[in-house]
């Protein structure tokens, strides 16, 4: 396992080392190549590592094509790392495929909701200081 040192192309380059390995594992057919991704030359001093699978041909999978890959899919990565962490993506127990499914929608809904509002400046906004307007209770 060589360990190589990656300036991303992004639009905030950054310095990265890549290892990668090949290996066959007893349950999959084949060899796959396993990557390891950080922001330093040893896991001492890293303070953000990733790790990555793929059954692409080895020799096609070089330090540049790891980051360009998996950089085009971080969008991805980070939704399901806050869905499943902030908003209870992976916390559902249900009996059946519709609860499933509904469970699903209230995630991606509050998800949805939470970036619109990171996006447009959330409670910063002048309609969001207002007080609330009271509410007449019915009996």
């Amino acid at each position: 396992m060589i360990l190589r040192k990656f300036i991303s192309t992004n639009e905030q380059p950054k310095s990265v080392w890549v290892a990668t390995l090949n290996a066959k594992l007893s349950r999959l057919e084949g060899e796959r190549t396993f990557a390891i991704v950080g922001d330093a030359s040893s896991i001492e001093e890293a303070t953000d590592i990733d790790d990555f699978i793929t059954n692409v041909d080895s020799y096609k999978v070089t330090a540049q094509w790891v980051i360009t890959t998996y950089s085009q899919r971080n969008w991805v990565e980070v939704f399901y790392r806050e869905a499943k962490g902030w908003l209870g993506l992976r916390e559902y127990q249900v009996r059946d495929k519709r609860s499933l499914i509904r469970h699903f929608i209230l995630v991606f809904c509050a998800y949805t909701f939470i970036l619109w509002h990171k996006l447009t400046g959330g409670l910063q906004r002048r309609w969001a200081n207002q007080p609330w307007p009271k509410a007449t209770l019915r009996e």
